[in-house]
């Protein structure tokens, strides 16, 4: 099926790109991954489409000793070889589709689809990101966890661009990971997803961990009372385990094609464990 007939605006400034989005019909378009399927599947009709890739501002890393800025149209592939970021965003942002689809996705359009098994959300939540919204009276913050309302339904209102997500830097003693489970080691849609983060106290206690879900739920989530419960813990196996139990607790599975709920659950479990795990040994070695 071919591509319906669309105006494309290439704006080279925000400012041009919110007056831009006031046209009728008017629609964001990034790496174009899941909204050119939409087009031809005739499930969206836009008459103009707003390239934001040549934005200078959403296509940027921003680095502070205090924070962290991504920007909306920064890359899969980008992210994937970006050092200075924390490796959870890095494994997530290699893990999503082939090295062609790295290289056209965003990360601001993984996140506005709001897929439940999106790869990059979670590792964002682990870093308590927060949602840069820009508008004509000048833009709002918003926590990623407010952003995402259901499944491919998010916070944004008429005439508001996403900007980036913008988090604290985290010490440098804060490890992450992310580690996924599909039916293919590649190329393939999350069974379930799960970033880790540990950092230990000097006393080789647990001083902070985060856990964060995909694939689990309608929308991503942080395990809350997994966290919690881990916190000042004695960092060992059974440890470990008896978070990743409260981590699969809280997931809200369902059944379709690529997996039960039931083995999603486990999957969430098992995740848990291995990259708690996985940075546990790191740390000590």
């Amino acid at each position: 099926m071919s591509l319906p007939d669309v105006a494309l605006a290439r704006p080279g400034e925000l400012s041009e790109c919110l007056e831009l989005l006031k046209l009728p019909g008017a629609r964001i378009i990034a790496g174009g991954t899941d909204l050119l399927v939409e087009l031809k599947a005739a499930r969206r009709a836009p008459q103009t489409l707003i390239d934001i890739c040549g934005i200078p501002a959403l296509s940027d890393c921003v680095f502070s000793p205090e924070r962290i800025m991504i920007g909306a149209a920064c890359t899969m592939a980008q992210l994937a070889s970006e050092a200075r970021l924390p490796r959870a965003i890095c494994e997530a942002a290699g893990s999503v589709g082939s090295p062609q689809v790295r290289n056209m996705a965003t990360l601001g359009g993984n996140v506005c689809t709001a897929l439940p098994s999106a790869d990059t959300v979670p590792a964002l939540m682990l870093l308590d990101a927060q949602c840069r919204i820009a508008d004509p009276d000048g833009g709002r913050t918003l926590p990623l966890g407010d952003f995402l309302l259901a499944p491919r339904k998010n916070a944004l209102r008429p005439g508001e661009v996403l900007v980036g997500f913008e988090f604290p830097a985290p010490p440098a003693d804060f490890l992450s990971c992310y580690e996924k489970q599909g039916r293919r080691k590649s190329l393939d849609l999350a069974q379930a997803g799960v970033a880790c983060g540990l950092r230990l106290a000097a006393d080789g206690t647990i001083a902070e961990a985060r856990i964060a879900v995909t694939a689990a739920a309608p929308v991503p989530y942080r395990a809350g009372a997994a966290e919690a419960y881990l916190k000042g813990k004695n960092p060992k196996e059974a440890v470990f385990a008896a978070a990743a139990d409260m981590a699969a607790a809280a997931a809200r599975p369902i059944d379709d094609l690529r997996a039960s709920k039931d083995y999603r659950r486990a999957l969430v479990r098992s995740l848990t464990l291995r990259g708690l795990l996985r940075l546990y040994r790191e740390v000590v070695a």
